[in-house]
C-alpha cells in the first residue's frame, strides 16, 4: 500500500511511513485514486514609479566648464539609472531574495503561501511553485534523530536520507528535498491533466495497450487544465473535517512536527477555494513556519489525508466533497 501523504510504497507491517513520518495512513494504489471531475474529459484547457533624485546644482564655475557639466550629468544619470533598476527589481521581487537559494523569502501567513503556489500553478511556473516550499530552512531544521525514533528504523530512501552532520550530507538532503517536491508537482500535473486516458496511477502502460502513447501524450500536453484557475476564498479545516480538531489527530500532528524542528503552532493546515472552468475545488496543503516566515511543507498535509485525498492529487479535490469521504 502507498502512504497517502507522499506516495511511498509501504510494507504490509509498516505503521509509520519511512519517507515522511506520516502515521498509519496507507492505501493501496487503487484506493489512492481520487475520482476526477467529469469536466476533466472536456477541458479547455506598469508603469514605472517616478524616481526623484536630490541632486545639487552645479556651481557658477561649473556652468562655464563643459567637462565639469558632462561629469555632473553623467553622475546624475547613473544615479537615476540605478534607482530605476532598483525599482524594477523591487517590483519583480528580486531584491531581498538570495539568488543561490531554492526557497523564496517566505510569506507573512500560511494562506499567502498556499495562494502563491496556486498562482504559480496557473502560470505553469515551476521555479515559482518550488520557491513556495521550505527547502533550505527545512533541511537546516530537520531532526534526523526524531525521524529515526519515530520509525524505529532507518530507511535509505526516506525524504531526508542522511543526518545533516557535514556540508556534503546537507547538500544531498537538499537535493532529496527538491526531488520530493518536484515529484509531487509532477504527480499533480499528470493526474489532473489526464495525459493518458483511463490511466491507473502507479501501473506500467505497455505499447500493446497504448500503441500511440507518445503521440497521445504530446497532444494532451497542449491543453492545460489549470489555465484559468481563479482563487475565490478560504475555509477553516474544521469546516470540511469533523475530526481535524480531534484530540488524537492533534496529538499525532504534534508528534510529527518534531521531525521538522518546529513547535505544533508553527505548522498549519489551510483550505484555499478556487474555480477552474466553472468547477469548484479546494487546496489543502500543510504549511510550516521558519524564522517568522511561512512556507509549504507538503502539498498533501494532515487535513488532506483525513478527507481521503490520494497522494497523486497534490492536496487538490473537487468541492463539495462526497458524503462518502472519510473524516467529513
Amino acid at each position: 500500500m502507498n502512504c497517502n501523504q507522499c506516495g511511498y510504497l509501504l510494507a504490509e507491517d509498516e505503521t509509520v511511513c519511512p519517507a515522511c513520518g506520516n502515521k498509519a495512513i496507507g492505501a493501496s494504489v487503487s484506493e489512492a485514486q481520487v475520482t476526477p471531475p467529469a469536466s476533466l474529459n472536456n477541458t479547455v484547457p506598469d508603469s514605472m514609479p517616478e524616481v526623484q533624485t536630490n541632486s545639487s546644482f552645479p556651481s557658477p564655475k561649473a556652468k562655464d566648464n563643459p567637462l565639469m557639466k558632462s561629469m555632473i550629468f553623467g553622475v546624475v544619470g547613473m544615479a537615476i539609472g540605478a534607482a530605476v533598476l532598483f525599482a524594477i527589481f523591487m517590483i519583480n521581487g528580486i531584491v531581498g531574495a538570495d539568488a543561490d537559494k531554492i526557497e523564496g523569502r517566505g510569506y507573512d501567513a500560511p494562506e499567502e503561501a498556499a495562494e502563491a503556489y496556486l498562482i504559480a500553478l496557473r502560470d505553469q511556473d515551476v521555479d515559482a511553485m518550488i520557491s513556495t516550499f521550505a527547502v533550505e530552512s527545512y533541511v537546516e531544521n530537520y531532526d534526523f534523530n526524531a525521524m529515526i525514533e519515530r520509525l524505529q528504523a532507518y530507511v535509505p530512501n526516506m525524504e531526508m536520507p542522511f543526518p545533516g552532520s557535514t556540508p556534503y550530507t546537507k547538500d544531498l538532503n537538499l537535493e532529496s528535498r527538491r526531488k520530493f517536491i518536484t515529484q509531487n508537482i509532477s504527480n499533480q500535473y499528470f493526474y489532473y491533466n489526464e495525459l493518458i486516458e483511463d490511466y491507473s496511477f502507479g501501473l506500467s502502460n505497455t505499447l500493446k495497450d497504448y500503441p500511440d502513447l507518445v503521440e497521445d501524450m504530446e497532444k494532451a500536453t497542449k491543453d492545460y487544465y489549470f489555465e484559468d484557475l481563479e482563487i475565490t476564498g478560504s475555509m477553516d479545516p474544521e469546516d470540511i473535517s469533523d475530526i481535524y480538531k480531534d484530540e488524537r489527530n492533534q496529538k499525532n500532528l504534534a508528534d510529527q512536527v518534531k521531525i521538522y524542528g518546529v513547535k505544533k503552532d508553527e505548522v498549519a493546515n489551510v483550505v484555499i477555494t478556487f474555480e477552474v472552468a466553472g468547477d469548484e475545488y479546494i487546496f489543502c496543503p500543510q504549511l510550516i513556519e521558519y524564522n517568522g516566515r511561512w512556507y509549504i511543507q507538503s502539498l498533501q498535509g494532515n487535513l488532506a489525508n483525513l478527507i481521503g485525498l490520494g497522494y497523486v492529487a497534490g492536496g487538490i479535490a473537487p468541492y463539495p466533497l462526497p458524503d462518502s469521504s472519510p473524516g467529513v
